[in-house]
């Protein structure tokens, strides 16, 4: 005679090793499952680190292209129509201030620039400038490709000034030593750099200035500008993907070199040189 299972076992001993096991079944997915989704959430994580790191390295690799374009673009043999400055201009007349001025100014990454051996250009676009902006011929074609591109997109942004002459960059830099209300000797003092770091943030010396050399240009957003550029849409357009939008047409940001946690500010967000497609690349 045959026994089966429930001959040795009584059937409510039966459902309560039927339920027990469905219990270790069902915690033993559950906990499955919550380790997956916990690897899948890890995994996530991973790609969004590796996604910061890729954005990370093409601001460096900009930064390196950065300095070397500006770098070559000093060099007479690859900067047409400029002269280097042999000497500096005086930046206010008091020989211990504009030697800390000028410390201070290699410190922030500005280095000595040149002037045009001729008369530049102006450069007229009508939906970009009400005004003619004088500058380097050499980049008239890629800045109005840069301004019909950003325009394409919907990004209101326009040329607000080119080149600046010697007295003009003088006289506004000492105007913005004088409206800080410091002294030429208190300038001139340790003290005070932290005070010249945060002019120069915003305004180079005299013979200091990209803008001496015609192959910088200064750009709004509609009325933003200034300061205020770096709140505007034009800035995050020509900024996004490491500036892309702007290197396609040759132009580089200024980027400063004194503090790794800063590098990827702009030193001044609303200018940009240009130093053409061959020596900038994208990504």
């Amino acid at each position: 005679m045959k026994h089966g299972i429930s001959d040795y076992f009584p059937a409510y001993l039966l459902g309560g090793v039927a339920t027990a096991v469905i219990l270790v079944l069902s915690v033993s997915y559950a906990v499955w499952y919550n380790q997956a989704g916990e690897q899948t959430t890890k995994d996530a994580s991973s790609v969004m680190t590796t996604t910061e790191v890729d954005n990370e390295r093409a601001y460096q690799r900009l930064i390196r292209a950065d300095k070397q374009a500006l770098q070559a673009l000093l060099d007479a043999r690859a900067m047409p129509n400029i002269m280097l400055f042999d000497t500096l201009p005086v930046i206010t007349g008091e020989t211990a201030t504009d030697k800390a001025i000028k410390e201070s100014a290699q410190l922030v990454g500005l280095q000595p620039t040149g002037a045009p051996l001729l008369d530049l250009m102006t450069f007229e676009h009508s939906e970009s400038n009400s005004e003619p902006v004088p500058a380097q011929p050499y980049l008239f074609a890629d800045l109005a490709a840069l301004l019909e591109a950003a325009h394409e997109s919907n990004v209101p942004l326009r040329v607000v000034r080119g080149y600046v002459s010697l007295g003009e960059s003088q006289a506004t830099f000492v105007g913005a030593l004088d409206d800080t209300g410091v002294t030429a000797e208190e300038l001139a003092s340790s003290q005070s750099k932290e005070l010249v770091r945060s002019v120069l943030m915003s305004h180079s010396p005299p013979g200091y200035a990209w803008e001496h050399t015609g192959f910088a240009i200064d750009f709004a957003c509609s009325d933003l500008r200034g300061e205020r550029f770096i709140e505007s849409a034009c800035y995050s357009w020509l900024r996004r993907s490491a500036f892309t939008n702007a290197l396609l047409y040759g132009f580089v940001p200024i980027l400063p070199d004194y503090d790794e946690r800063e590098q990827l500010m702009n030193l001044r967000p609303w200018q940009y040189v240009w130093v053409g497609r061959d020596a900038t690349y994208v990504n």
